[in-house]
């Protein structure tokens, strides 16, 4: 019986070997960013409405409306580009929402995520969230990976991006 179950154990170590240097090899990111993200523009889009530059914490957004905003974003301090999201609202103020990150002259980063509470405009949501990179452009072609975010006020949200 000793004797059946030695390959058997062995089999078991050699694949969860291989299972830890594949997770290892994908957790590792090729490049890391650490970005700071300072609200310049904020627009509430009610389906079919008209446009809400800054809406008051009592709107009451509905299904299918949107939010539009744009950051200037900065690196130790320098201004290193922009990015430009828009969300849509599913249910329970949570927010389908697609970023384009682009660093002056390097590249575009697309990332996309579901984003809870962020039509609660009371600011009463998550102050984290998360997303994945799905793309970008020129130095961030074909970029995967995925996007750390944590509000530090309502106008400044700290992004670390782990790049593939």
């Amino acid at each position: 019986m000793k004797h059946r179950i030695l390959p058997f154990v062995s089999a078991l170590l050699v694949a969860g070997g291989v299972m830890v240097a594949a997770t290892a090899q994908q957790a590792g990111a090729s490049q890391e960013l650490n970005l700071v993200a300072t609200s310049t523009n904020f627009v509430f889009i009610p389906a079919g409405g008209t446009p809400t530059a800054n809406p008051s914490p009592s709107e009451v957004p509905n299904t299918g409306d949107q939010i539009s905003f744009r950051d200037t974003l900065t690196e130790g301090g320098k201004t290193v580009g922009f990015d430009t999201i828009i969300c849509t609202d599913t249910f329970n103020n949570n927010g389908m929402c697609t970023d384009v990150i682009s660093i002056t002259n390097v590249g575009d980063i697309h990332i996309t995520a579901l984003v809870r509470d962020v039509f609660d405009f009371s600011g009463s949501g998550p102050a984290t969230f998360d997303a994945s990179i799905d793309g970008g452009t020129f130095a961030y072609a074909n970029a995967t990976g995925y996007m750390h975010g944590m509000d530090v006020s309502d106008t400044v949200t700290d992004y670390t991006l782990f790049i593939n």
